[in-house]
């Protein structure tokens, strides 16, 4: 068997036109080349994969890494890149995190598979052999060529490297949509070649796996996913989220077959419906209500209204938290008058505000329609909020005669909240107040601050009773 050897950049450049998925033997380079690995031909069969079962330990340096980055930060980022090819619908691949690198050895040990950064110069072209300026990470993914017993090429060792030798300011996400280059992005590439898949394109907006960077794209999309189906294909029953579908029937109960039109074309997949939110890798298409791809229409500037969890959001637009993880764009305001017909001002802790729409009491609720203050948005198992008085499950006469407060959980409680309205939410993910009803902190892939003043509630006999649950409110993401 000959061993194929074949560097796989990633490159901060500009756009070009576009393809379908690749593998590492038929990819397109930065400029346009096609690769040719002299292995024969390169299709679904014969492209390089990991052999079965495939589980592949990998190792990660958590020590050498740019200043400016934390332990913690790189290797949640690093753990999360490598989930977003475990997750993947229908496919078998596993990317097992077994520990720290130790011997940092970029392609020259087949037994350890390591991710590190070389932040020193001279190291990186000792490793490398030059490409310091514009190269964001290299991947060296071995393989054998085909034979009669195996009829696709076989990686045997895999190592990654990023580029931290001060080219390049790096972040987690770049979620603030600073100038920066993403952590997450270029990794979840490079994880790509780890596995076998190559460039589809020079640059395009619609796959992880583009040549160049410079399109915010954090997740495997549809063609991404549907290339390591290919390499690594898991059984199943029916379709599922993010799979190729025809009709509905095909997908599994509780999701539909939709459309998603990009600069490559229509694919039809596998989606659930928005309500109750869409998990990380998608965003809410509200022109029918289903969970998409951030690519095409969905992959630009957020409009008003729409997620920005994974995007920014569009000019005179503020990225606002209304509780939990859920982001969206309101537009900016100094006072309720630069509002529109029956939204508010709401106050930001750093000044100004964002014009909402505030619920009331047993009116409907949802992520860019969060409640009123004092008010608590609880959610069903559907997703479908609903606004009621928050109360303190341990203190009596906050509610109403006649009225229980009903534990919601993290020590809240909501008046008159009956089952009946679906589950009783039993942790803090589930409850919206008309700020956030949980004690945590902010998430990391955004500056956020809170409301100026926590929120306070009247106890009969008790004098005034300060809840400093709601003091974590609306917060605004910098673009």
């Amino acid at each position: 068997m000959r061993p194929v050897l074949l560097f796989t950049m990633l490159c901060f450049l500009f756009p070009h036109p576009s393809e379908a998925y690749r593998f590492t033997c038929n990819g397109v380079d930065a400029d346009g080349n096609w690769e040719n690995d002299e292995c024969g031909v390169c299709n679904d069969q014969s492209g390089p994969r990991w052999g079965t079962p495939s589980n592949v330990p990998v190792q990660i340096d958590p020590n050498i890494r740019p200043p400016t980055l934390s332990q913690a930060d790189w290797m949640n980022v690093a753990k999360a890149s490598m989930n977003s090819w475990n997750t993947v619908s229908g496919a078998s691949l596993r990317l097992n995190y077994i520990g720290d690198a130790s011997t940092r050895e970029f392609g020259s040990n087949d037994a350890n598979h390591e991710i590190f950064w070389v932040t020193d110069a001279n190291e990186w072209k000792r490793k490398v052999g030059g490409g310091g300026n514009g190269v964001l990470g290299v991947t060296v993914a071995p393989y054998n060529c085909p034979t009669s017993s195996k009829p696709s090429r076989e990686i045997y060792d895999a190592d990654l490297i990023l580029n931290g030798t001060g080219q390049f300011k790096w972040a987690p996400t770049c979620a603030e949509w600073g100038d920066c280059v993403s952590i997450q992005s270029t990794l979840t590439h490079e994880l790509g070649h780890f596995v076998g898949l190559g460039h589809p394109c020079p640059s395009c907006d619609w796959s992880i796996m583009s040549a160049q960077a410079g399109f915010n794209v954090q997740y495997p999309e549809f063609d991404d996913m549907q290339g390591l189906r290919v390499l690594y294909p898991a059984s199943t029953s029916s379709a599922q989220m993010g799979m190729a579908c025809n009709v509905s029937g095909e997908c599994q109960s509780g999701l539909a077959c939709v459309a998603q039109t990009s600069t490559q074309g229509v694919s039809h997949f596998c989606a659930q419906a928005c309500t109750g939110g869409c998990s990380a890798g998608y965003v809410c298409d509200r022109s029918d209500g289903y969970c998409k791809f951030p690519i095409g229409t969905l992959g630009g500037a957020a409009g008003k209204g729409d997620n920005c969890a994974e995007r920014p959001c569009g000019d005179d637009l503020l990225c606002v938290g209304t509780g939990g993880s859920a982001y969206s764009c309101f537009a900016s305001c100094a006072n309720d008058s630069a509002c529109g017909t029956g939204e508010s001002c709401a106050p930001l802790q750093d000044g100004g505000g964002a014009c909402m729409h505030l619920a009331k009491l047993s009116e409907k609720c949802d992520d860019v329609t969060p409640c009123a203050s004092h008010l608590l948005c609880v959610r069903d198992s559907a997703g479908k909020g609903q606004c009621y008085q928050g109360c303190k499950p341990d203190i009596s006469g906050q509610c109403p005669i006649g009225v229980a407060c009903v534990s919601v959980g993290a020590g809240l409680g909501a008046c008159g909240a009956k089952p009946t309205i679906g589950h009783q939410p039993s942790t803090a993910s589930n409850v919206e107040p008309g700020a956030v009803a949980d004690g945590e902190d902010a998430p990391s892939r955004c500056s956020c601050t809170s409301l100026p003043t926590a929120m306070s509630f009247f106890a009969p006999g008790s004098g005034l009773l300060a809840l400093a649950f709601l003091g974590r409110a609306f917060r605004r993401r910098a673009k």
